[in-house]
């Protein structure tokens, strides 16, 4: 007794010492074994108050458990260390959860199992600011916690949250085989009238249309006409509406008068234009759009007098944004994107950051050790930069960097990527020389770790995750000086890289699966192109040579989500 009297602060409140008196086992009235033998003692208070599982137990004449001071769980939902994390947290609110994105789902089951509402929501809130802002994570549990969403339609709005993230990566989240499967019709028609549908183009909406369709044509076919009416034909260029092989297919009842109508449109005058409905030509929102920026006029470059421009994916014309104005020094090297909106770029020693929400430019701190050849990369909320001689990071939350572990192999030039929770280091320069040098700097660590080299040397390289896997491109700043771009992935289960086959895309684009991507300076950005199984006519690529035929970029191009109309 006289322990737990000396634990008490003067100015904490007395309910603070209830994790002290489970801890000790002092006062317990109920023993929870889990796995078949692992004891946890708790209060029965305190399981009722946190668990509505409990609640019912202690509660119920019927429950052999109400006059009991033994619980056994025996659902497999529930472990031993779930269950430990679940009870800490019951005790002390202020606590984690110790949740990680290796145990999240089955700490969320857990908590479903035991019908624990803060727990749950501890796990939805986890979700949505750690792992949702990677489209591969986001690919892999969506469905997943969709029915957890569902299940609990009043847990902090989770379920708007989920429809809004799958919005925001409409044409990756429907090119899944769980979304082509799962998706009604009423379901994917409600999704297209959303305001917040992001795509590369109209085009690639209604292309992600047709192939749900497609997938089962004799249940599917008879909501196509339904489903076209939500899309927004009159943001489509009428060049791509008159393809023969589009028009013409009968898998798609009024999509050929669909497709006429919205010709129509665009050829005749407004006052003679056909009747359609409001959301014809109303633009999306905020959509990925490829942003290019320089204030050094005298050099080649997509802006025009040092305005920032964004390329339309459907028009494929270069606009200029004239609310957005460039940083007053020259932008080189690479940049970094945080949310889709805010980003920064590397000006020399200095870096800069453009809030497109306020439409402005800011200057950041100075990094400990300015070195203008810093790579930039985010990673997990924090934004890296690294070189041969400096390995810093910058807290936004902060405004503060701060030193991390230094690379194991010195080398300038790298490319950096965040993949599977480390951020990679890949290639490079050291002593002139080109490495094939692969690193991986774990943060809970402190630490980079030696992985497998890349198949060949690489210097001036690019990486980036596409489909779940890390790529890397030859070199050579990605322009059309090489035939090819040669591509190796990343990914596989023996943590090997291999030559992926470009024998379908031309020099200055990639192909990473079905997806094709542009390489304009040292950036990637998917360009909207898709190479499906089920497609019967070939990918088109002329149009974009606006974009990968530019040699000699000299100014910095990121993918931001922008209005595209204004």
């Amino acid at each position: 007794m006289s322990a737990i009297v000396a634990d008490r602060g003067a100015d904490r409140h007395p309910l603070f010492n209830l994790k002290s008196l489970q801890e000790q086992g002092t006062f317990t009235d109920v023993t929870v074994i889990v796995d078949g033998h692992r004891k946890f003692q708790a209060h029965k208070t305190i399981l009722v108050v946190f668990s509505d599982f409990f609640r019912t137990m202690f509660d119920g004449p019927h429950w052999q458990e109400a006059s009991s001071d033994v619980v056994y769980l025996q659902d497999d939902s529930v472990t031993s260390d779930v269950m430990g994390r679940l009870l800490q947290y019951a005790y002390d609110p202020s606590s984690d959860l110790g949740l990680t994105q290796e145990n999240v789902l089955e700490t969320l089951a857990a908590a479903d199992h035991i019908q624990a509402p803060a727990a749950l929501k501890k796990c939805c809130d986890f979700v949505k600011s750690v792992m949702m802002e990677e489209v591969a994570t986001l690919k892999k549990y969506f469905w997943k916690l969709t029915v957890y969403a569902e299940k609990y339609p009043d847990l902090s709005g989770f379920q708007d949250d989920l429809l809004h993230l799958f919005a925001r990566n409409f044409c990756a989240m429907m090119e899944l085989k769980d979304s082509i499967e799962l998706v009604n019709a009423e379901w994917l028609g409600a999704m297209l009238e959303r305001d917040d549908l992001c795509a590369p183009s109209e085009f690639a909406v209604l292309e992600a249309v047709l192939r749900w369709v497609r997938h089962l044509p004799g249940d599917r076919g008879q909501y196509t006409t339904s489903l076209l009416s939500h899309v927004r034909f009159g943001l489509i260029p009428k060049d791509m509406l008159t393809s023969p092989t589009l028009a013409n297919d009968t898998c798609f009842p009024g999509l050929k008068e669909a497709c006429h109508t919205a010709v129509q449109y665009h050829y005749l005058p407004q006052e003679f234009r056909p009747s359609v409905s409001f959301e014809y030509d109303r633009p999306r929102g905020t959509s990925n759009v490829l942003l290019a920026f320089n204030t050094d006029h005298s050099s080649f470059c997509y802006s025009d007098m040092g305005n920032t421009q964004y390329f339309d994916l459907d028009s494929r014309q270069w606009i200029t944004l004239k609310q957005v104005k460039p940083p007053s020094i020259h932008p080189v090297g690479s940049s970094a994107i945080l949310d889709g909106r805010f980003m920064v770029v590397r000006c020399e020693k200095e870096i800069f950051s453009l809030d497109l929400g306020n439409e402005s430019w800011e200057k950041l701190p100075d990094m400990i050790r300015p070195n203008p050849d810093s790579q930039l990369c985010l990673h997990d909320g924090f934004l890296y930069a690294i070189s041969a001689t400096t390995s810093e990071r910058y807290d936004k939350s902060t405004g503060h960097w701060q030193w991390i572990a230094p690379l194991n192999e010195p080398r300038a030039g790298i490319a950096l990527v965040s993949y599977m929770g480390h951020l990679y280091a890949i290639g490079g320069t050291k002593d002139m020389e080109s490495s094939n040098t692969v690193e991986a700097f774990d943060p809970k660590r402190n630490k980079w770790d030696i992985k497998s080299s890349t198949t060949k040397s690489h210097s001036k390289t690019i990486a980036f995750v596409a489909n779940g896997k890390m790529y890397v491109t030859s070199g050579d700043y990605g322009t059309c000086n090489a035939s090819v771009v040669e591509v190796y992935s990343y990914g596989n289960s023996f943590g090997a890289w291999s030559k992926v086959d470009q024998s379908l895309v031309s020099p200055g684009a990639v192909q990473a699966g079905s997806k094709v991507f542009f390489i304009v300076g040292r950036r990637v950005f998917d360009g909207g192109v898709r190479i499906l199984p089920d497609q019967v006519f070939p990918t088109d690529m002329y149009g974009w040579r606006e974009i990968w035929e530019k040699q000699d970029v000299w100014h910095e191009v990121v993918p931001l989500a922008v209005e595209r109309f204004e």
